[in-house]
Parts: C-alpha cells; sequence; structure tokens
C-alpha cells in the first residue's frame, strides 16, 4: 500500500471525513502553494490526487461552501489529465479500476 500510495490516500480521506464542517460560511482566503513536491508521483498516484480533488470539489459545492485551508491543500494536487490518458482507455486492463472509478465519480457531461 504504501508503495501505490494507497496509505497516505486514506489518511487524507479519513482527515477529509474528521473535518466535519458546519454548514457556516467559510470566508474566501487567498491561497498559497507551498508544496515543493506538487504534480510529482507515479501516473497513478495523480490520478488519486485528482479523484480526492474531484470528490472534495463536489462536496463543497453541495453544501454551498468554500473550502477549509485543509481542503484546499487537497483541491491544489489536482494536476489534471494530460499524463493520464489510460484512466480514460477501457482497454488498459492495468487501469480498470481507475477507468470505472472515473466513469462513477464524474457525471457523462463531465466525462
Amino acid at each position: 500500500k504504501e508503495l501505490s500510495g494507497e496509505a497516505e490516500v486514506s489518511e487524507e480521506k479519513e482527515s477529509l471525513e474528521e473535518t466535519n464542517v458546519t454548514a457556516e460560511q467559510i470566508p474566501a482566503t487567498n491561497f498559497r502553494i507551498t508544496d515543493d513536491e506538487l504534480g510529482q508521483g507515479t501516473a497513478k498516484e495523480k490520478f488519486r490526487a485528482n479523484i480526492m480533488a474531484i470528490q472534495l470539489l463536489k462536496k463543497c459545492e453541495d453544501e454551498n461552501r468554500n473550502a477549509t485551508p485543509e481542503e484546499q491543500e487537497i483541491l491544489s494536487r489536482y494536476v489534471g489529465w494530460g499524463g493520464l490518458a489510460d484512466a480514460f482507455d477501457e482497454t488498459k486492463a492495468a487501469w480498470e479500476t481507475e477507468y470505472l472509478e472515473l466513469k462513477t465519480v464524474l457525471t457523462p457531461e463531465e466525462y
């Protein structure tokens, strides 16, 4: 799990769940990226970071609120899909799980 990044993702997910924010409005603030390793990692780690960011964005939108500073850290790890074309290819056996997850997380319009 540690090599695939799953351990780190689990910790982030638990941290996100612990951040049980009330419906109170969170003030908008400027976010400053301080992570010198932003965008690094394997393709699957980048995929996982993108999924976490998308799920969090949807949560914030559903709750009609701004992201907390901790959530902004997670959102900042979104790197886009340019280098992750395999995640969109249903014929790539090594990416089957990620392909299905992507199809589940995104609406048909978003996909």
